[in-house]
Order: C-alpha cells, then structure tokens, then sequence
C-alpha cells in the first residue's frame, strides 16, 4: 500500500485527506507546494491532476483529486474493517455519504462565500458587505439543519464516529476558531465540533499540514 498526499496551503481542504488517514493508521507521504509560489502550477502534477490543484492523492500508484471523493474512497477501502466508515448493506451507509457531501459542498461553500466576501485575509476590493450577509444567513441556515440533525446524536451518523464526521471538521473547525458565525446559538453543533475536533488523529493532521 501506497498513498502520497500532494497538498498546499494549512487548513485547507487537504486536512480531511490528511485526518483519514490518520484515523486510519495509514502510513502516507507528503509533497507540499507554496501555492503562493505557483509551485503546484508543473507538467508533473497535471499529469496526475488536469486541474493542477491539491490536495491529489497517489494510491498505490493510481491518483485521485477532490477531497470528498478520496475521503469517501478511504472509508470504503479502509474503514469499514476498522469501524469507521459503515458497509455496504448498513443503512449508515446512505447517510454517512449524504451527510458527507453535505458538509463540504453545502456548508463549506456557504462558509467560503462568507470568507471570500469579508475576511481580513481576502483583499478589502473583494468584499461585498451584501454578499457577505447573504452568505452568513445560509450559513446559519446549514446550522440549523445541523442541530436538529445532532438532536439525540453524538455524531453525524448516530452514537459513534465514523470518517463522514471528518467531513465536518475542516468547517465547523474553522467556525470555532473565527468569528464567521457565533457557533453559541447551536449548541449541539458547537458541542459537536469541540468533539471531533478534539480528536488525536485531528491534532496530528493538523500538525502534518502545517
């Protein structure tokens, strides 16, 4: 077995590729690139990636791009031996890949329109105090879904983590360390984020991308 991890800026997207396999006690390598530097802009990670982003991963020789879609082969391939990810036949199953998408292609964009359209790390010219508004508002939105959600659930999926959990912490890691959104008035999706982002397996994904 073989997995390289091609990866750029910390705490990006990169980590729940990165908290996986950590989860997972894979052995991995890393490749990163100063995206600041165009490093990642070569021939040679086009070839494995056509977009000529990361994070790319390389398993056992053959590569993958966007992150949901490897984390999601990671829990089929690796995690159901290991009680993280659900079988086939579970119901989990449908609802830990559901839940999955949702976090990242729903919540994570709402919470990168936020970003893109306020934070101090985009230029001020970009700003858009409308969109940003707009932005927030289906951010607490997608909160709100996810606190009924977490009502009686310790995690996404029912009493015991799995990797679709992984899916929320880039996310609601970021939430809880900025002033996006005020995680305080969903109490069960705070509670929520504190848990999994409170993980071993996170601090040293953490740590890996950093």
């Amino acid at each position: 077995m073989s997995i390289v991890i091609h990866y750029g800026a910390p705490q990006s997207r990169a980590l729940l590729v990165l908290w996986a396999v950590e989860e997972l006690g894979l052995p991995y390598e890393k490749v990163r690139y100063d995206l600041s530097k165009g490093e990642h802009k070569t021939d040679a990670l086009r070839k494995l990636n056509p977009n000529c982003k990361v994070p790319t991963v390389v398993i056992d020789g053959t590569p993958m791009f966007e992150s949901l879609a490897v984390l999601l082969y990671l829990g089929e391939r690796y995690g159901i031996d290991r009680k993280l990810y659900p079988a086939t036949a579970e119901p989990t199953r449908v609802e830990a890949m559901s839940w999955a998408t949702w976090a990242v292609v729903t919540l994570g964009v709402d919470l990168m329109r936020v970003i893109e359209a306020s934070s101090e790390r985009i230029p001020a010219e970009r700003h858009n105090a409308a969109q940003a508004a707009a932005a927030r508002a289906d951010v607490e939105h997608d909160l709100a879904i996810l606190e009924a959600r977490l009502d009686g659930r310790a995690f996404i999926t029912g009493d015991s983590f799995c990797l679709a959990d992984v899916a929320f912490g880039g996310a609601l890691g970021f939430a809880l360390r900025s002033s996006v959104v005020d995680l305080a008035r969903f109490p069960r999706a705070q509670a929520y984020a504190a848990r999994i982002t409170g993980r071993p397996a996170f601090a040293r994904a953490m740590q890996a991308q950093a």
